[in-house]
């Protein structure tokens, strides 16, 4: 039996309303995680550095008593700072996000919804782009829709790598350049 355009619509429409939540979940462990991430990396530079400063000072035997001291301590207090009040904090909100998260995926609505769908296409973009190609008339069946929705990410895939190649070949034709630069200012230094 065909569905209509109505009825495609709107069994796309309920999918996307069953993935929304779970793409607002997902959306905010992503910023989540990232948030995670810049906070381990913040001050890291600068905190190594004071340890490495008191090993060296250490090593070498410059300063007098607590002198010697005053990076590790500096560096201790920066890390200690950075754990409890930037990565602490961070990794809770990441796991309640988590939490949330599994909440959603375990939703029986949302498991249901993944029945009699092709789970590659079974998240809110996906399901919006596929009720949008219905929508506009670019597809007159849900296989059409799947179809054309396939070759749209695989285009778009393409030209994700396309892009990616022109980069890293900007990269090393500047890489090139810097070279080409270095060996004739070594050449230049060679000849004197």
């Amino acid at each position: 039996m065909e569905m209509t355009r109505e009825e495609i619509l709107q069994y796309l429409q309920d999918k996307r309303e069953l993935t929304a939540p779970v793409a607002v979940t997902l959306k905010n462990l992503h910023e989540k995680q990232t948030k995670l991430t810049k906070a381990k990396q913040f001050l890291g530079k600068t905190i190594i550095a004071m340890f490495v400063l008191t090993f060296l000072i250490l090593i070498t035997g410059s300063g007098r008593g607590l002198e010697r001291f005053v990076f590790l301590v500096i560096g201790i207090v920066l890390f200690g700072g950075r754990q409890l009040f930037l990565i602490q904090p961070a990794e809770a909100e990441l796991e309640q996000a988590q939490k949330l998260h599994n909440t959603e995926i375990s939703q029986s609505g949302y498991i249901n919804g993944k029945k009699n769908f092709p789970e590659k296409f079974y998240n809110y973009s996906d399901t919006y782009r596929l009720y949008k190609l219905v929508e506009e008339g670019r597809a007159l069946t849900l296989q059409e829709a799947y179809n054309l929705l396939e070759t749209q990410q695989f285009q778009e895939n393409q030209l994700s790598i396309q892009e990616e190649t022109r980069a890293l070949q900007h990269d090393i034709a500047s890489s090139a350049r810097v070279a080409a630069v270095g060996s004739v200012i070594s050449a230049f230094n060679t000849r004197k």
